[in-house]
Order: C-alpha cells, then sequence, then structure tokens
C-alpha cells in the first residue's frame, strides 16, 4: 500500500475583519480616548498648581508674622533697657550732684541810701554785707566758681549787676568749717521806677519804718559730678527808725546784726568732667 501523494496548499493567515493587521505606523489610540485623556490631566495640573502656590505663599507668610511679632518684642525690651538706663543716669547725678550749701547771711552795713524823687528818679545805695557758706555734706568736697552778687529793691536792681567775691573762686571740703565772704555793693544813681521810689520806698521809710533789700549770690558749684549754676537770696529787713536795732557806723552808717539763712538753689544746666 503506497500513500497517496496529497499536495496541501499554502496556509494563508486568517485576519479578522474587525482587528486591522498590526502595523507599526498605525496609532491604534482613538482619537476621542486622547481628548478625553488630555482635560483631566490639564485641570488636576493646574489645581496641582494653584495648591502648591497657596502652601508656598503661606509658607513665607508665616516667617514674616512671626519676624514682626519678634521685632515688636525687641523694641519693647529695647525701650524699656532705655527707659531704666536713664532712670538709673538721674539717680546717679542725684546721688553724685553737689550738695547744696548753706548761707548765711551775717550782718548788713548801710553807708548810702538816697532816693531822687525828681525825674529822672534815681537810687543811690552803698552797702556792705558779710555772708559765710558750710557744706553739709560730710562726703564730698565743694568748688565755687565765678561768685558774684548784687541787691535788689523791690524786684529791681539798685547795685551794679556783677560784682566779683573775694575769693571768686574756693575749695571747700567737708571739714574746713564755714567760707566767709565780704561783700561791697554800690550803686550810684540807679534808674528805678517811679511807682517804687514814690510809693514804696516812701511808705517803707516813713510809715513802716524798714526796708527790705534781697541780697543775690550767683555762680556755679561742683560736688562730685559736674558743675551746676548757683543762685543764693538772702533777704534782709533793715528796720531804719528803729535805733536799737542798728549799730552807728563811721560816717553815719548803720550796721545790722542779722545772722538770717538764705534761700539756695542749684540747678543742674551743664556738666563739665
Amino acid at each position: 500500500f503506497r500513500p497517496a501523494n496529497i499536495s496541501t496548499p499554502p496556509l494563508t493567515p486568517i485576519v479578522s475583519p474587525r482587528q486591522p493587521p498590526h502595523s507599526p505606523n498605525i496609532n491604534t489610540t482613538a482619537p476621542d480616548a486622547v481628548a478625553i485623556n488630555v482635560i483631566p490631566a490639564t485641570s488636576s495640573s493646574a489645581s496641582t498648581t494653584k495648591t502648591a502656590t497657596t502652601a508656598a505663599a503661606t509658607a513665607a507668610a508665616a516667617p514674616t508674622t512671626t519676624n514682626n511679632k519678634a521685632n515688636t518684642k525687641n523694641g519693647l525690651y529695647l525701650l524699656c533697657g532705655f527707659l531704666l538706663l536713664f532712670a538709673a543716669f538721674i539717680i546717679f547725678l542725684y546721688v553724685l550732684g553737689p550738695p547744696k550749701p548753706k548761707f548765711v547771711i551775717g550782718d548788713v552795713t548801710v553807708s548810702i541810701f538816697t532816693a531822687s524823687a525828681l525825674a529822672p528818679f534815681t537810687l543811690t545805695s552803698r552797702l556792705n554785707a558779710t555772708i559765710s557758706a558750710r557744706n553739709p555734706s560730710r562726703h564730698f568736697k565743694i568748688r565755687y566758681r565765678h561768685l558774684r552778687a548784687y541787691a535788689e529793691y523791690r524786684s529791681q536792681r539798685i547795685t551794679a549787676p556783677v560784682v566779683p567775691l573775694s575769693p571768686p573762686n574756693l575749695h571747700q571740703s567737708h571739714g574746713d568749717g564755714s567760707a566767709t565772704w565780704s561783700l561791697s555793693l554800690s550803686g550810684d544813681a540807679v534808674s528805678v521806677s517811679p511807682t517804687v521810689l514814690l510809693d514804696d520806698l516812701k511808705r517803707d521809710l516813713n510809715v513802716i519804718g524798714t526796708v527790705n533789700v534781697t541780697i543775690h549770690v550767683k555762680g556755679s558749684v561742683r560736688g562730685h559730678l559736674g558743675w551746676r549754676s548757683l543762685d543764693v537770696n538772702c533777704f534782709t529787713s533793715l528796720p531804719f527808725r528803729n535805733s536799737s536795732a542798728a549799730i552807728p557806723f563811721a560816717n553815719g552808717g548803720l550796721k545790722f546784726a542779722l545772722g538770717n539763712p538764705c534761700s539756695v538753689e542749684v540747678k543742674a544746666l551743664w556738666f563739665v568732667f
């Protein structure tokens, strides 16, 4: 038995009509699918970008707010520190400032005290006074500088405006006792107010019998720290009509023993170290 020779035709691949043959040059993604996939992707990216921007702005604003609070707190600390330093400086100056000296006017001698009741209204006076100062501090020294004096009657100057004391400069320790100055004040035909001359002086001499004269001593004083201005006001009441209260002096003058304390004012106007 010999098998029959059967020829087999070549096999042809079967292609489905719904699936086209595979080709590398054909895009298998449908256009509609691409459109659908692209739109959601773009929206998600924009939302993500907006969220990231908001987070970045919030993160940047948080340190700025923290820095502002820290700067405000530091400013308050600096202000409080400055106020404390200023208060300590004032206390330091008050403690180490010059002590207020004690001035006393011992006596006043009046040689001339005449007035002109005719215009121009003038007053001529010759006054000699003794003033002493004591350092009340037990720890600090006092230095006096540029001391000068003048006299006033009814708030009007009746002697020369600048009469240097002798000595004008003085160094006084706490154990030196009292320093004494002899003042010689004079005023020749000093112009005064007609009201003061005709009314006040006439009433004081003829009715009351007492003339009130204020002797001023000005200059500067220094203690442990800095120079300060010195203003001394010595109020004197001179009873011209009371002969028992005055001691006759040469050339017809009258000497009045007083021993009155003077008011002293020390002002911190400048500091020279």
